[in-house]
């Protein structure tokens, strides 16, 4: 289990050090992540099932994140929990709000990133070129049995 899970609506970095990314070729990285609700004050509702997922939720977007990083991804990705869907996909800047009103996860480019100096000791780590966007949502049960 990770020392750090994501939070909600909240802008994080992630960061894919040498052993992640150095022992396959590629520099070390970091990329901006946001799992935002549909408001900006999260229900009661919604915090409790995001509490309850958040080491799995925080899993499952390094994993996007790691493969965004090294290979390209289908146009949309849709993860699928218990009790939430994370939905992602990528657009163009001009479609990002439109994307977030339908409940797509957006990805754009991350300007302010590419001008940040991080280093790790004398390795500079490089800034992912997107940002992403993921909309969290409650999932609603299946009352089918």
């Amino acid at each position: 289990m990770q020392d750090y899970c994501l939070y909600l609506n909240r802008a994080e970095l992630v960061f894919y050090p040498f052993g992640v990314a150095f022992d396959m070729g590629y520099q070390p990285t970091v990329v901006q992540v946001i799992i935002k609700t549909a408001r900006k004050q999260p229900s009661a509702l919604e915090l409790s099932a995001f509490f309850l997922a958040q080491h799995e939720i925080t899993q499952a977007v390094e994993n996007v994140m790691y493969a965004h990083i090294h290979t390209p991804l289908p146009e949309q990705v849709q993860l699928v929990g218990e009790n939430y869907v994370l939905n992602g996909s990528k657009r163009a800047l001009a479609q990002f709000c439109s994307a977030l009103a339908n409940g797509w996860t957006a990805r754009k480019a991350w300007k302010y990133g590419q001008r940040l100096g991080l280093m790790y000791g004398d390795q500079r780590i490089e800034p992912c070129c997107d940002k992403w966007i993921f909309q969290f949502k409650v999932a609603v049960p299946d009352t089918q049995a």
